[in-house]
């Protein structure tokens, strides 16, 4: 059993994915804004670049109960300056980890309504969206998804260093994740596929 509280120490058995951050200004996907109000007339150039690369180790495991992540992010600066409170949670951009998880493996470019995407950030803070069928039927966005989920998943953020001080240097975090099946509408079967996307933010 995997206990859901930031320490890594009983994985055992997982599949393990290491990727580095590779962004360096903010982009659009395909044709797709990813945030509508950056428009054609957004000056870039007043972007500031990140002032350290990241680097992190992902985990991923099963049992007939839940799907396991597990983030184990360099990061030499961490933050999280957005609080949650807000009516759509945007502490996505605090350092977090986003699971994008495609239930029924049946999703091309966009989110459909089998689509769930899972956020936690170093605070603590998580929320749940949904591919929403009104705004794929109605909307262009890459991601028509709404939140107000009411799923239920366990998860654990800590983090070494401190927040919002770009005076110094700090470790990274980890941020572990359960997800019962049920709650993203499927159940572990041999020869089941889904598709998953992992992200830092």
């Amino acid at each position: 059993a995997i206990i859901i509280d930031g320490d890594l120490e009983d994985w055992s058995k997982y599949f393990e994915y290491v990727f580095q951050d590779t962004m360096t200004f903010l982009h659009q996907a395909g044709e797709h804004q990813i945030m509508i109000y950056y428009d054609e007339e957004f000056d870039y150039s007043k972007t500031l670049f990140p002032l350290s690369k990241n680097s992190i180790e992902s985990r991923v495991c099963w049992d007939l109960d839940y799907i396991y992540f597990a983030f184990r992010v360099k990061d030499e600066h961490l933050y999280a300056e957005i609080p949650s409170d807000a009516s759509y949670p945007e502490f996505h951009l605090n350092d977090a980890v986003e699971i994008y998880i495609d239930s029924k493996n049946d999703s091309e470019s966009k989110m459909d309504i089998n689509d769930y995407q899972f956020i936690v950030d170093i605070k603590n803070n998580s929320v749940v969206l949904k591919g929403d069928r009104k705004y794929i039927e109605s909307d262009t966005m890459a991601a028509p998804k709404d939140i107000g989920q009411n799923d239920y998943y366990e998860y654990a953020a800590v983090y070494s260093g401190s927040v919002n001080n770009d005076k110094d240097t700090d470790q990274g975090y980890t941020i572990e994740v359960a997800i019962p099946f049920i709650a993203i509408g499927t159940q572990p079967e041999t020869g089941k596929k889904i598709k998953l996307d992992l992200c830092i933010d």
